[in-house]
């Protein structure tokens, strides 16, 4: 008489996450082999560009305030 083979539940697989990576010039970091001083220089890069973005943004609405209101300030002189 043979023995009923074995069941085990199936192994769960879990992919493994690719490590974060930085690009400098043509090449590649991982961001865990990076020293301190350099993961701070990355954050202050990142503050930097986000507040150049925010900067531009600001002056974009600037210029269309601007403009509106030099169209106002013609359309008001214009009406006198």
């Amino acid at each position: 008489m043979k023995k009923p083979k074995k069941v085990t539940a199936p192994k769960r697989v879990v992919a493994k996450q690719s490590e974060p990576t930085i690009t400098v010039g043509d090449k590649d970091y991982n961001v865990s082999d990076l020293s301190d001083d350099a993961k701070e220089l990355l954050m202050i890069h990142e503050a930097a560009s986000r507040a150049l973005t925010k900067a531009k943004r600001e002056a974009a609405i600037n210029e269309i305030a601007l403009a509106n209101l030099a169209n106002l300030i013609d359309k008001e002189l214009s009406n006198n």
